[in-house]
Formats: structure tokens, sequence, C-alpha cells
């Protein structure tokens, strides 16, 4: 199969506000790699303790089980890895994209109330505002990949770091 690499393209392509999905399919190319695999998941040992999110400010949820704050909310909007990373930046304060474990350890695949994420339903902690299930990690697979989860299956798949579209950022820092 034939590799295309917009790198330098990517952002002249966004702001001609063209899809880069359209792109990427029109090429004949796939964003989205053979790399999917389902998240290894132990029902009892994993799945996240309802009880165990609090919303701790306006905009934070925070996990007593493990320590983590969380975002409410998701990026809200389609970004790349680079992206996704900026937007965790400036929200200061040590915010960051969740490693692959950190991220999968908010999906529940016993839950029975899930929360509503773009055209989808997410099995995570009610509280969490998602416009999308399928989220970012901060962890690379290659080079020009990154991991990331989705919310609504709990697989994880490697995805360009240049492609953006339905991928989202939900950041995640240490108190």
């Amino acid at each position: 199969m034939k590799q295309f690499h917009l790198r330098g393209h990517t952002r002249t392509l966004m702001r001609q506000a063209v899809s880069l999905a359209a792109v990427w399919l029109a090429l004949g190319a796939s964003p989205v790699h053979a790399q999917v695999e389902p998240v290894a998941v132990d029902a009892a040992a994993s799945a996240p303790a309802r009880t165990a999110f609090v919303t701790v400010s306006d905009g934070v949820i925070g996990n007593s089980a493990t320590g983590l704050l969380w975002t409410v909310a998701d990026s809200n909007s389609d970004v790349d890895w680079n992206q996704a990373q900026l937007r965790c930046k400036i929200q200061g304060d040590a915010w960051r994209l969740p490693s692959v474990a950190e991220l999968s350890s908010l999906y529940d695949p016993t839950a029975t109330v899930t929360v509503r994420c773009g055209s989808s339903n997410c099995k995570v902690p009610e509280g969490f505002k998602l416009s999308s299930a399928r989220q970012w990690t901060r962890e690379r697979y290659a080079a020009e990949e990154a991991w990331s989860i989705s919310l609504s299956k709990g697989n994880r798949a490697t995805v360009s770091v240049h492609y953006g579209f339905h991928m989202r950022a939900l950041c995640v820092r240490q108190p």
C-alpha cells in the first residue's frame, strides 16, 4: 500500500476548510492503521468505581482511587496530536494528555449508564462531557503515529499524528 504524507500541507488544508478525512480517502490512504487492538480489560479489577469520581471544581473531575484530575470536557473540536498536546498544555498547572493506561482506566466495559459522546455512547463515569468517543493519548506508536482510545468500545488504535477528524483531547494531571 502506498504511504502519503501530508506534513506540510495539513495546516493549509485546514485553513481552506477541506476535510482532512476526505483528502485521506481521496488518496486511497487510511489515517487509522491496522494497529487496532482491544484493550485488555479485567472488568472486575479495572472498571472505574463510579463513586470514586467527584467534581473537584468547575470543569474538573477527580478520581479519589487514582488521585488523577481530569478536565470535564474534551477539546470539543477536531484536533491532531500536536494540537491536542497544546490544548492540554495551555490549561496550565501540569495538564497533559493521558497515557494509554490512564485513559483506558476511564472505560468501564460493564457500564449500564453511559455518557453521550458525539454520535456514540461512551462507557465512562457520569459527569464527563465528551464530543467524540476517540481520544488522543500522549504515547506515540511510531515517529508519525500515536495511540488513541475509543471510550465507546474500549479499543485502542494507532493514528497518524497529523490526522484530526473526530479526534479529541481530554486532559489529565496529578493533584
